[in-house]
């Protein structure tokens, strides 16, 4: 029985460090704020690339529209265009559309 015992306490000491994040995500309905704030920060880090790429890509199909010689180079080019657009907007709705689905709304 002691022997039992003992294995069972060195399966919970080990066990332990990897069951208090469970436990303490159970306890707690919102993280901390600093994680809340770092994932804030890393997410409009990543839409301000995102808007940067959109209006490089803004230009280049706008060049390539204004330099289109055949029909077919000026449809590719609005096409182009017209998904920078949709892209534009996916941006741009990402938060409200967050916030609709998850009630979240961060920072």
């Amino acid at each position: 029985m002691n022997r039992i015992m003992r294995i069972l306490r060195k399966a919970a000491m080990i066990a332990a460090p990897y069951l208090l994040p469970i436990v303490y995500a159970q306890d707690y309905e919102e993280p901390p704020e600093e994680v809340t704030n770092m994932v804030n920060k890393f997410l409009d880090f990543l839409t301000y690339i995102g808007v940067a790429i959109l209006i490089g890509g803004m230009i280049y199909g706008a060049i390539k529209l204004a330099l289109a010689d055949t029909p077919e180079e000026q449809a590719r080019a609005k096409k182009m265009i017209g998904y920078i657009l949709i892209a534009g907007a996916i941006i741009a709705l990402a938060k409200p559309i967050v916030y609709w689905i998850t009630g979240y709304q961060g920072g």
